[in-house]
């Protein structure tokens, strides 16, 4: 019976292994780093052939869109839908920039609106930089004095005054402005 081998295990470095730090790094780079260098040149042209194919669609769809844009332009109630619609985008975008700079009045609004006596009826009201001007018409001469007391006594309006356009006989209808300023709360 032939003696067997003994079983050992070896720790030392073998004899081909490389000793300096260039060695080492040609060595890694001739067996484990010829794979990452192939794996990332398939990437590379991966991506390289897949850069055509995103363009060849990219080309078709524009040559698609501008197929559409030629009938659309050619047929005239599209024509006019789209120059409609595209008003209505720069007005949506007037009225979005407009709004942003703008405060919220609907509080005063409001206030003002519900201060009007019942026996007023409203014709016209303008509302702009914080000065109001009402046009009314009433049957009562009083009212109109005590609407404009009222008015001067409330700290939220400064300015008032009063002025009778129209008045026609006993018992009908008198026609009048009120106009005051809006003092800004928000200031103080």
């Amino acid at each position: 019976m032939p003696k067997e081998m003994p079983k050992s295990i070896n720790l030392l470095n073998p004899v081909i292994a490389p000793q300096d730090a260039w060695s080492k790094v040609y060595d890694w780079v001739t067996k484990a780093g010829r794979y990452i260098l192939v794996g990332v040149e398939i990437v590379v042209l991966g991506v390289f052939f897949a850069r055509f194919i995103f363009d060849r669609q990219n080309n078709k769809l524009s040559d698609d869109i501008n197929n559409k844009v030629n009938y659309i332009l050619s047929n005239e109630n599209l024509r006019r839908d789209e120059i409609r619609f595209r008003n209505y985008h720069i007005l949506l975008s007037d009225i979005k920039l407009l709004s942003s700079d703008q405060k919220i009045n609907s509080a005063k609004f409001s206030s003002i609106i519900d201060s009007i006596p019942k026996n007023f009826r409203l014709k016209s009201i303008a509302f702009t930089s914080g000065q109001v001007n009402l046009s009314m018409t009433t049957d009562n001469l009083q009212s109109i004095g005590q609407y404009t007391s009222n008015l001067n006594s409330n700290p939220m309006y400064t300015n008032v005054s009063s002025t009778i356009n129209k008045s026609s006989g006993q018992g009908s209808e008198i026609e009048f402005a009120v106009s005051f300023a809006l003092v800004d709360q928000e200031s103080e």
